[in-house]
């Protein structure tokens, strides 16, 4: 798997996911599970992207909880 496949597949799995909690009630269990899910894959994708960027040369946006910063591989 390449890791443009990857990033495609984790946003497929998350869309999907979403999509099974459309119409539930929120405390519905299947819908909490199906959200949590979907938020782990959108957070992969993007560590994906991320990754993805490194490795091309183009500038990362590095985060925790407490500041972000941008910076720039040449």
């Amino acid at each position: 798997m390449t890791l443009d496949e990857a990033i495609k597949h984790a946003e497929e799995v998350m869309v999907e996911n979403l999509g099974k909690t459309k119409g539930r009630n929120a405390s519905d269990p299947i819908a909490i599970n199906c959200s949590e899910c979907a938020e782990e894959h959108r957070q992969l994708a993007e560590w994906l992207k991320e990754l993805k960027d490194w490795r091309s040369g183009k500038r990362v946006k590095l985060a925790n909880e407490d500041t972000e910063t941008l910076i720039f591989v040449e």
